[in-house]
């Protein structure tokens, strides 16, 4: 597969998230409930889904990922409970847009790593996902992600 990969900077995004550690085996799972979570929390605060939701991988030990769950909205709107307000941070990275099931995102990954040490960039330790639509209205084989690695 062919891949495009770019550098991009781009302002801080507003975001709700909630912050979990989770096996990777049960990210699929824990990634649908925690979404599910935030919804209805938007929903009950008048907030309308419009934007991407993602996943901030902050570090990469399978047995206990600590990331945060959670959609990108417009503004920035308190928290309540688990969930907290968020904020993507500004500055630049590593982008790639990322097409298939989410089960093969690995190959996309070795391909940005690969370019980022050919053009001599550090990446930080958080890596971003969003999840530009849902696999509950298109076909694994057609969702659409944007994979982001900070640097």
């Amino acid at each position: 597969m062919e891949y495009i990969i770019e550098i991009t900077d781009r302002d801080e995004i507003p975001s709700l998230i909630i912050q979990r550690t989770i096996a990777f085996d049960h990210l699929r799972e824990e990634v649908a409930s925690t979404l599910e979570e935030v919804y209805r929390y938007m929903a009950s605060i008048g907030i309308e889904k419009t934007e991407p939701s993602f996943v901030a991988y902050h570090n990469q030990d399978m047995m206990h990922l600590i990331v945060e769950i959670g959609c990108i909205v417009k503004d920035k709107y308190p928290g309540f409970g688990s969930i907290k307000s968020g904020m993507i941070p500004k500055g630049k990275r590593i982008s790639c847009l990322y097409k298939g099931e989410y089960r093969d995102m690995g190959d996309a990954y070795t391909h940005m790593f690969a370019w980022a040490k050919a053009h001599n960039l550090n990446i930080k330790k958080t890596y971003y996902e969003l999840y530009l639509n849902s696999p509950l209205y298109v076909e694994k084989n057609e969702l659409m992600t944007k994979i982001e690695l900070l640097v």
